[in-house]
């Protein structure tokens, strides 16, 4: 299990219990971060490999080590950077794996942006659509308040008089179902439930629905 940074009242905690839900840093599973970046030991040979201490090096914004090895979380203004340290002895010169999936382009970008952050260039931007939106971040809110409503008993037209329209709880009932606002408050209230049941895990690779 991970081990814990702070107690309170005697528990452990996995993060600081008086940080807020936006402060405290998440640790999502290495595979599910497309511009994560995975160090294993380099075979023998390569004895100009590098050892590395990434919180000897940059700001941490989180270290956590685990039964799977060390997983760190290097703050950069232009986007932090994901590592995950299979192998964690002491003096361990260190290789990149770059798994054959569907996500290598965005695991090379990883990968060169926190080389560039080691040789003491400007890491750049992560790939664009990997970070939401302004707009894409309004729609979970949405999403999320619908659902919400739909989960305390609220009726369809009562939700989107709240978050689209006052004027929606005057339409006649013939018009508010084949409303715009009725489809789209439908497609909000489906979309959050199937991101409640896992389909969360797709904001992590960009790929918005």
């Amino acid at each position: 299990p991970p081990r814990s940074s702070r107690t309170d009242g005697g528990l452990p905690f996995a993060s600081d219990p008086k940080l807020s839900p936006g402060e405290a840093p998440a640790f999502w599973r290495p595979e599910l971060i497309p511009d994560a970046v995975i160090f294993v030991a380099v075979p023998p040979r390569f004895t100009d490999a590098r050892m590395i201490d990434p919180t000897a090096l940059f700001p941490v914004a989180a270290d956590r080590r685990g039964e799977d090895g060390r997983h760190v979380i290097v703050a950069d203004p232009s986007g932090d950077h994901r590592l995950w340290l299979t192998d964690t002895a002491p003096g361990t010169r260190l290789a990149v794996l770059i798994p054959l999936d569907e996500d290598f382009r965005f695991r090379l970008e990883g990968v060169e942006r926190f080389h560039r952050l080691l040789i003491g260039e400007p890491a750049g931007p992560r790939p664009r659509r990997l970070d939401l939106t302004k707009l894409q971040r309004q729609r979970l809110a949405l999403m999320l308040r619908a659902v919400l409503g739909r989960r305390a008993g609220a009726s369809y037209r009562e939700i989107g008089t709240v978050l689209l329209d006052p004027k929606i709880a005057q339409m006649p009932a013939r018009d508010w179902k084949h409303s715009a606002d009725h489809s789209r408050l439908f497609r909000l209230v489906k979309d959050a439930w199937s991101f409640i049941d896992g389909g969360y895990r797709r904001l992590l690779r960009g790929d918005w629905p």
